[in-house]
């Protein structure tokens, strides 16, 4: 029971950080809200996910968990691979502009 009550905080405050960040588009919010409520609703009733991973073909609810965190970890890398390329491709700009802006012009 301790472990269900840590989850339930851990939650109920990545709820309210997600409600309260205003760079979040509607959507993300909603769908990252729902996301933790139904983590909730599972940390609550746990033959219920095992129900849930029988209906879409997992044996068993842990494995379910594991599924959909592994997919999860992966799409956030790949967000944060594209993030970091877009900010080199800026920063490449930003070096060719210095660099044709300093330019010494012979004389």
């Amino acid at each position: 029971m301790i472990f269900v009550t840590i989850v339930t905080i851990f939650l109920l405050l990545l709820i309210l950080i997600v409600a309260a960040n205003r760079e979040f588009s509607p959507i993300l919010k909603i769908l990252l809200v729902g996301i933790f409520i139904g983590g909730l609703f599972f940390a609550h009733n746990p033959e219920r996910l095992d129900d849930f991973a029988l209906f879409l073909g997992v044996d068993a609810g842990s494995d379910l968990v594991f599924y959909i965190t592994s997919m999860l970890i992966i799409y956030a890398v790949l967000v944060i691979y594209h993030k970091i390329v877009a900010v080199n491709k800026r920063v490449e700009i930003v070096c060719r502009h210095i660099a044709i802006s300093r330019v010494i012009k012979p004389k």
